[in-house]
């Protein structure tokens, strides 16, 4: 699944912030961790 994200983040670079002028380079860092499914919905106390 993080190999898609990664993927996605990578081509919304190219498509979007390569095009804006002025920009010749980019650099970026990306950490992705693994959210555990619960279908459970969090109430707060009340």
């Amino acid at each position: 699944m993080t190999g898609i994200a990664a993927s996605t983040f990578a081509g919304c670079l190219e498509r979007v912030q390569r095009k804006q002028v002025g920009v010749s380079s980019i650099q970026s860092s990306l950490a992705l961790r693994e959210v555990k499914f619960s279908s459970r919905v969090p109430v707060p106390d009340a």
